[in-house]
């Protein structure tokens, strides 16, 4: 494959931006992942015009001469200088520059403004080749970056079933509902590593520890979902879906479970039980006193595992022997497959 290497000032990225034809958010990008604090960072390096990392971009050229620079690698670099133009940053108050410290762009002089304008980046351009390249480029560059987490460089790896429908997913309120979406899960792309377990445990209709590889292993064989023997993505959707609606269902049943789902093993737990079971669990009606009054129950026992190293069995009380047993899975080890299994197990008892 070749490729160029040349130098281009924030001028002409602004440009390209503004004409519509740099493209920040190409299928294989992850979320921005960088901080105010990172953003300020950049913009000192900026100003001060010490070197930064090259910027690669992907040059495609439509059927009418078009031209696109899809960015490879570089996004947090380029969204910060797009930023800082549209007055969305400042320049760090720090900075040491008493005429520039905590200045955003619409305060500048026009010497300074040129100052930036003209700090120059180097750009590694790849040709107009097939996606697969691409994506292969990408996985290369950030393979050891420490900043990636294995989900983002599956983002930036897959394009097919399992990558389209998590992510797709994760933008549903039902999600921030439930409690798997938060800001902090999001910025690492956590919570749809998580929606992708949940979606495991319907494809493969089984309770399994989480493992890296292993997920790794489900997007790549459900990437084409029509290549996979007596399979239906659909059907699995379905079910899915059906999942989430009863867990809702059970929230608007009893909403004082949301101060448990703050656990994502209470919730991979409670998920497993229903997707296993849709056909002959009761209502969420039904379902959610119990399944409230466990959990309260398990939140007691484990409190007083914590404080004591142990916990008391109240023999009169019903399924004490299970409460003393999940309180012992929801610890330690909570995502591997035993303790996960054995809540699983719990709440099948305790439930249908």
């Amino acid at each position: 494959m070749e490729r160029k290497s040349k130098f281009e000032d924030v001028s002409w990225f602004l440009d390209q931006n503004s004409r519509g034809q740099l493209n920040l958010e190409p299928p294989y990008q992850r979320r921005s992942v960088w901080t105010e604090k990172d953003r300020e960072f950049f913009i000192d390096t900026v100003f001060k015009n010490y070197p930064c990392p090259a910027v690669f971009l992907h040059q495609v050229i439509d059927d009418d001469g078009r031209t696109v620079y899809n960015v490879v690698d570089g996004k947090q670099r380029l969204e910060t200088i797009i930023k800082f133009a549209a007055n969305e940053i400042r320049i760090p108050a720090d900075f040491g520059d008493a005429l520039l410290n905590g200045k955003i762009f619409r305060e500048l002089t026009t010497e300074q403004k040129k100052r930036f304008w003209g700090y120059s980046i180097a750009v590694e351009q790849l040709p107009d080749v097939e996606q697969a390249v691409v994506n292969a480029v990408f996985d290369r560059i950030n393979r050891n970056a420490r900043k990636l987490t294995r989900q983002e460089l599956r983002h930036a790896k897959f394009e097919g079933w399992v990558a389209s429908f998590t992510e797709k997913e994760v933008e549903s309120p039902d999600w921030t509902e439930i409690g798997v979406v938060t800001k902090g899960r999001s910025k690492r792309m956590n919570d749809t590593q998580f929606i992708s377990e949940l979606l495991r445990v319907v494809v493969k209709n089984e309770i399994a520890g989480f493992n890296q590889n292993d997920l790794d292993d489900f997007y790549a064989k459900y990437d084409d979902p029509e290549a996979v023997y007596d399979f239906s993505a659909e059907g699995a959707e379905d079910r899915f879906l059906a999942t989430k609606t009863y867990l809702r269902e059970l929230l608007t049943a009893e909403p004082r479970l949301k101060e448990f789902w703050g656990s994502l093993a209470n919730i991979y737990s409670i998920w497993g039980t229903v997707a296993l079971n849709l056909a002959r669990i009761q209502p969420p009606a039904t379902v959610a006193p119990r399944y409230f009054d466990f959990l309260a129950r398990v939140a007691e026992a484990a409190r007083q595992l914590r404080e004591t190293g142990s916990v008391p069995m109240d023999t009169t009380q019903p399924f004490a022997a299970e409460v003393s047993r999940y309180a012992s899975y929801a610890s330690g080890a909570v995502t591997d497959k035993t303790p996960r299994e054995g809540r699983h197990d719990i709440l099948t008892t305790i439930l249908l």
